[in-house]
């Protein structure tokens, strides 16, 4: 998914795991930057397993697109 302005200067990409604790902080940054910059940029969102740590359950289900 994406949010924000297609022709937008700025591209904000953000590779995450759904299951690690560590992008899970990361959320009330993006909430904000999204609040603050939304119209402003482009924010991607990026589905990156991390298959060495956990169990990727919604990866192996075909969601990581």
């Amino acid at each position: 998914p994406r949010f924000g302005q297609v022709e937008a200067k700025v591209v904000v990409v953000e590779f995450s795991d759904f299951e690690c604790p560590f992008c899970k902080q990361v959320q009330p940054v993006v909430k904000k930057i999204l609040a603050d910059y939304g119209d402003k940029i482009l924010f991607v969102y990026r589905f990156f397993p991390l298959r060495q740590i956990h169990a990727c359950l919604a990866a192996d289900a075909g969601v990581h697109h």
